[in-house]
């Protein structure tokens, strides 16, 4: 039960996603507003919004008396249609577009680091000589 949001980059996509971001979190526009300075920092920072993104999104369950996530960290992004990022029609800036490409790498370049890590681990189990 990893929360999940689907989006069309269209428009100001980072504002889109930051609103979306905001529902899952279970906060209004001023959360949307603090998520989208987050997703716009250093890619650390963005990394750290996404997570404390899925973070509130476990403890907004929790308080409605929903069962707990036991994975709570994760969460799931669909942007449908990423083609529009680059469609003339839009209304995006270029400045707006590479803001949404570089937070939704910053949230890649974290699964990248945990799947090595936890390769990491499965390898030295299964191979103690291994050096991870």
């Amino acid at each position: 039960q990893w929360p999940c949001t689907v989006m069309t980059p269209a428009g100001d996509p980072l504002a889109e996603l930051a609103a979306r971001l905001a529902v899952l979190s279970g906060g209004g526009m001023d959360t949307a507003a603090r998520i989208r300075e987050g997703l716009t920092g250093t890619p650390e920072q963005a990394q750290a919004t996404f997570r404390q993104v899925a973070l509130a999104h476990a403890a907004h369950r929790a308080s409605s008396g929903l069962p707990a996530d036991e994975d709570a960290a994760r969460l799931v992004l669909v942007v449908d249609q990423f083609e529009q990022l680059t469609d003339p029609e839009e209304e995006a800036t270029h400045a707006q577009q590479q803001s949404f490409v570089t937070a939704l790498l910053a949230a890649q370049q974290r699964v990248q680091r945990l799947a090595r890590a936890h390769q990491g681990v499965i390898n030295f189990i299964l191979d103690p000589q291994q050096r991870v």
